[in-house]
């Protein structure tokens, strides 16, 4: 049987998107990236510098200011699931900042139609856990279980939650969320795009039984 890590390697070569990412990282790096989070981080940050080079190298470009508004679109179409956003809902949203949003590397305006989008799906949720990132535990939890009475991961933040959990590895709030995703809803973590992931559960899991005993 293969392994969960051996699964998630052979999903780039099914996706053109990632298998694209995936090349130019191992290129880069001469390793294989453990996760989805690496690579699409490692495209952002790409993007931002390339664009600071070529496209703004005559004019501000402010990194942390194009972020921000990506995040804030990111978290919004999430939380109303959606894959576009009209661009009047933009100009309400976003006001004079709107030009940060539409001219930034990640986003197009969908054909025939005054919306746009982000350029891959991956991209958006990639952004929403960006946001996700900064909220405490308690309001993390808020923005991904479905209700306050069903306390299970919404079907559609499942991918943002993968991304999460990668990007807060490092962070306190890691364990407190792994531990609620047990508690919960642990098929998450089966599907988590980490391999860490699935060593902490398992820890987590090996921890309680012994405690139990």
């Amino acid at each position: 049987m293969k392994s969960s890590s051996s699964d998630k390697r052979f999903e780039y070569l099914l996706n053109p998107f990632f298998l694209n990412l995936f090349g130019n990282y191992y290129i880069e790096n001469k390793t294989i990236p453990s996760n989805k989070a690496i690579l699409i981080e490692e495209y952002v940050k790409r993007r931002f510098e390339n664009n600071k080079k070529d496209k703004y190298k005559m004019k501000p470009y402010d990194v942390s200011c194009i972020e921000s508004v990506c995040k804030r679109v990111a978290i919004t179409m999430e939380a109303k699931q959606i894959n576009k956003i009209e661009e009047r809902h933009l100009n309400i949203l976003l006001k004079s900042e709107k030009e940060l949003f539409t001219e930034s590397s990640f986003v197009e305006k969908v054909l025939n139609e005054n919306c746009w989008k982000f350029e891959h799906r991956n991209l958006q949720e990639f952004f929403v856990a960006k946001s996700l990132s900064k909220l405490s535990f308690e309001n993390i939890i808020d923005f991904i279980a479905i209700d306050d009475e069903v306390q299970k991961v919404h079907p559609s933040w499942m991918n943002s939650v993968s991304f999460l959990l990668n990007l807060m590895e490092k962070d306190s709030r890691y364990k407190l969320l792994l531990k609620w995703l047990q508690e919960n809803d642990p098929s998450v973590l089966f599907y988590a795009d980490s391999s860490r992931v699935t060593v902490s559960y398992t820890h987590l899991r090996a921890h309680e039984t012994r405690h139990d005993l």
